[in-house]
């Protein structure tokens, strides 16, 4: 993101202190600083801890992905895998018709070989987000 100019704050959600100490640091010291990283503990709703019977565990891989949703501090949220690799900022995005209009945007999340131009040797610009947006 940085690479590409984007400077939206990041905020990373884990659970359970997946991610502290010496990893945390590396983190925050990263391409993607200034980066907040949040455990859920931290932020959690008394709905989220009766949900779950106290395990918020249950958050880990794909449900850390919606509490983050939830519990994100931003008015517009771009919610992303932590393998996502964008072409292009994504800031601008927000600024789309359909953005504007809806509030959303969704796009495929594509496996690498479809990016891959072996004809070429090399990645290809994908354009079917701009095409659906």
């Amino acid at each position: 993101l940085r690479r590409l100019e984007n400077k939206s704050p990041v905020v990373a959600f884990h659970v359970d202190k997946e991610v502290a100490g010496e990893d945390a640091e590396k983190l925050r010291d990263s391409a993607l600083a200034p980066l907040r990283l949040v455990d859920a503990a931290d932020v959690a709703w008394t709905s989220d801890w009766n949900a779950t019977r106290g395990r918020l565990r249950s958050y880990r891989s794909y449900y850390c992905l919606c509490f983050a949703v939830l519990h994100s501090p931003f008015e517009a949220t771009l919610l992303m895998n932590a393998d996502t690799l964008f072409v292009e900022n994504p800031s601008r995005w927000w600024h789309l018709p359909n953005v504007q209009r809806t509030g959303v945007l969704f796009f495929s999340d594509k496996v690498s070989r479809y990016l891959w131009n072996s004809a070429a040797g090399r990645i290809s610009v994908c354009n079917e987000t701009r095409a659906f947006a």
